[in-house]
């Protein structure tokens, strides 16, 4: 006679256990692994900022301690290129040293600051990974980072924009802010303002900048926000605080309220600007 083999196989109970301890499993798992993947995008973060501290230190280091605060016309005598380079640069884009642009050869060596190309074929900052929040949703920007760009006629007195200035002036440069998280953009009101297909690589660097007390806190309940005085921060990105930047070239993560206080971008150089 021949045997009778015997099947093994679940029963419905014991298949119901199986599933229910994996459910577990993955309930434990998943946002253990949710919150390394967002701890290394943090890590990620700070580790841009502290490469573009670096980078603002040894730029000062070349250029008689000048360095790039708000880009604009204002003062032309620390142009972001030379003001006869080729490509002729039209008018929107004489502008003064650019963080984005001027720092970049000091991350990149295919980098330069001859023209307003950049030396990167015009990416318009497309392949600058070391200017990319790994945290920061996809969109139109290609620079998440924005730099201090106040200037203050005494403590706690926000009047306008600074242009290029002596990194020896900064009165507390351990402590005073350089450098922070661009903020979202989901409604594309900078990024309509600020891209378009004609844009180069220097025009584009010279939106991100704070100098507005707007730039942080955001406008007024009953104010609609506009390019120029929307948020540009991004108080609470990595799991509610922020990474910031300092003068002196070092970063850590700060608070949401420390981040958005306007006297931590005060750098204690209160002489008199342009008229």
């Amino acid at each position: 006679m021949r045997e009778k083999r015997l099947c093994s196989a679940f029963t419905l109970i014991e298949l119901l256990v199986v599933i229910a301890v994996i459910a577990v499993l993955l309930a434990i798992t998943l946002p253990a692994l949710k919150e390394a993947r967002n701890s290394a995008r943090s890590t990620a973060c700070l580790s841009n900022e502290r490469s573009i501290a670096a980078a603002l230190v040894s730029y000062a280091d070349d250029f008689k301690r000048i360095i790039p605060r708000e880009c604009g016309s204002s003062d032309l005598s620390v142009p972001a290129v030379p003001l006869n380079s080729a490509p002729a640069l039209r008018s929107d884009e004489r502008v003064t040293i650019s963080w984005a642009f001027n720092l970049r050869p000091y991350l990149d060596p295919l980098a330069h600051a001859r023209d307003k190309l950049g030396g990167k074929n015009n990416d318009c900052f497309e392949t600058a990974s070391y200017y990319h929040d790994p945290a920061r949703v996809r969109d139109r920007h290609t620079l998440h980072y924005a730099a201090n760009g106040f200037r203050f006629s005494a403590p706690g007195v926000s009047a306008g924009t600074k242009p290029p200035s002596p990194l020896d002036l900064v009165r507390s440069p351990s402590e005073t802010f350089y450098l922070t998280c661009f903020s979202e953009d989901s409604d594309e009101l900078r990024a309509r303002a600020w891209y378009s297909a004609d844009s180069s690589t220097l025009q584009i660097s010279q939106f991100y900048d704070l100098w507005a007390p707007s730039h942080l806190a955001g406008v007024a309940d009953m104010e609609t926000p506009t390019p120029g005085t929307a948020q540009r921060i991004a108080p609470r990105r990595h799991g509610g605080v922020c990474n910031v930047a300092r003068f002196d070239g070092h970063a850590s993560p700060v608070t949401g309220p420390t981040v958005k206080d306007l006297s931590r971008w005060d750098d204690g150089d209160y002489r008199p600007g342009p008229p």
